[in-house]
């Protein structure tokens, strides 16, 4: 996952106006619970970048799959061993942290961030493959992109950095039909310079770039597959030397941006991608901070779907501007499939939010600035969502990695802000005020006094 240089704009004059008209804020009852701490606390980190926890992943290493964290710094907080010096990456076993073995030693470490982390068995096993800006991993010479297969450190081989790529944002496996291979994107050594490649591949031996007319004039944030196409999607506004909404598809000759009969995408970027939406069902959903019209109609903001030939709305409400989302998962929380969206300002007092059937709603935030990951991981109790991300706060205020709990669902909590207090009551009496049917607490069918008795035991009974 990448580090946005800078909020994000509207390139143009006309998507601004669009998007200020279609801004609506986030609806519907805040999705209850809380964030236990997977760590106790990150500290340190290189450059100007916060203290963050990037990206995750699930690796077995020869000694048992361990969840890996990728991020901005030098040492982690066990909950219940102390410290452990780790910079840029750490693992988790399930019950304790520690450095990945191999970096872990004077002159071993990173000396850099590492953002994405991707697992690929190029023919000999699997490895996991780290890429940020850096450059020596285990004692090795590797510049923005590492490889471990659980025994030894080694950069890549080829023409250095990925063609010039100073910061890989994300590591990606795909196959076009011969066989699966490595594909990087990131920030080229000049990126508004059209000529430099933000996209490459590796084929086991060498790096190429990845076609003509590429995306260039900016980063590439994210990689993904769709329907036997390749999708990058970032801040770059150029295909070759053609305009381009940072988004583009790759089909394995030629760089198209993908559009609809009659669409127009205004964008300043399009991060992330995900290929996995609600109850496993494959689809191209796209978060970032762009507009899609069709004619005059307005069809989505921040958040849609490509469905191979054309973009949809993901949801019934307009997404505001004020939305800055950087990562996506599909889970299921027990209450049915639905997609979560993280970032900055998602929903009204919080950074995360979830959609399901096409209403969004906010879920209780996790206390860091911005959300960077959303990750589905089996605990060994079953799936549960992690969430992580970059404090500026620091210290026990901040929960750099978190696993949702999600709470019960409380019946006397009508105005849906998991706090039981006097607003209820208003909520209550206003519904009830003008004949909603929601104000029918004991399911008899009319609205009698009551109700108001079936509330106020609700209410006394708190939530579980």
């Amino acid at each position: 996952m990448p580090t946005p240089p800078r909020r994000p704009t509207i390139r143009a004059a006309a998507a601004t106006v669009g998007l200020v008209a279609a801004t609506a804020a986030a609806h519907g009852q805040t999705v209850c619970g809380a964030w236990e701490p997977l760590v106790a606390d990150l500290l340190g980190g290189i450059g100007s970048v916060e203290t963050r926890a990037q990206d995750l992943i699930v690796f077995d290493a020869g000694d048992g799959p361990m969840l890996y964290l990728a991020g901005n710094f030098e040492v982690v907080v066990d909950p219940v061993f102390g410290e452990v010096r780790a910079p840029g990456l750490a693992r988790w076993d399930g019950q304790r942290w520690s450095a990945v073995p191999g970096l872990d030693g004077p002159g071993l470490e990173l000396d850099g961030r590492a953002t994405t982390l991707e697992v690929f068995d190029d023919g000999s096993g699997p490895a996991l493959y780290v890429g940020g800006v850096f450059t020596t991993a285990g004692g090795q010479d590797a510049t923005s992109i590492a490889r471990w297969d659980g025994v030894a450190w080694s950069g890549m081989d080829g023409p250095g950095v990925p063609g010039g790529l100073t910061w890989i944002f994300d590591i990606h496996v795909h196959d076009f039909g011969d066989g699966p291979m490595l594909y990087a994107g990131g920030l080229a050594t000049r990126a508004s310079e059209p000529g430099l490649a933000t996209v490459w591949r590796y084929d086991g031996a060498a790096w190429a770039e990845l076609g003509d007319e590429r995306p260039a004039g900016g980063e590439v944030y994210a990689l993904a597959s769709s329907d036997g196409s390749l999708f990058a999607g970032g801040p770059f506004g150029l295909l070759g030397d053609e305009p381009a909404p940072g988004i583009a598809r790759f089909d394995g000759a030629t760089w198209t941006t993908p559009l609809g009969p009659g669409q127009t995408v205004f964008s300043s970027r399009f991060w992330p991608l995900l290929t996995t939406g609600p109850g496993g069902r494959e689809a191209l959903i796209a978060a970032g901070t762009f507009l899609v019209t069709e004619g005059d109609e307005t069809i989505a903001t921040q958040l849609a779907a490509w469905d191979g030939e054309r973009w949809n709305s993901l949801a019934d409400t307009p997404i505001s501007i004020n939305w800055t989302p950087t990562c996506m998962a599909a889970f299921d929380d027990g209450s049915g499939p639905a997609l979560f969206v993280a970032g900055a300002g998602i929903a009204p007092g919080s950074n995360i939010a979830r959609v399901q059937d096409r209403r969004l709603a906010a879920v209780s935030p996790l206390a860091v600035d911005v959300v960077y990951e959303l990750f589905v991981y089996d605990d060994g109790t079953g799936p549960v969502l992690l969430a992580g991300g970059e404090s500026r706060r620091g210290g026990a205020t901040a929960t750099f990695l978190g696993r949702w709990r999600p709470g019960a669902f409380c019946p006397a909590d009508l105005d849906g802000d998991c706090v039981l207090d006097v607003m209820d009551f208003l909520t209550f009496q206003n519904r009830f005020d003008r004949g909603d049917p929601r104000a029918d607490f004991d399911g008899d069918g009319s609205l009698t006094i009551f109700d108001f008795l079936a509330f106020q035991n609700a209410f006394d009974a708190g939530c579980p």
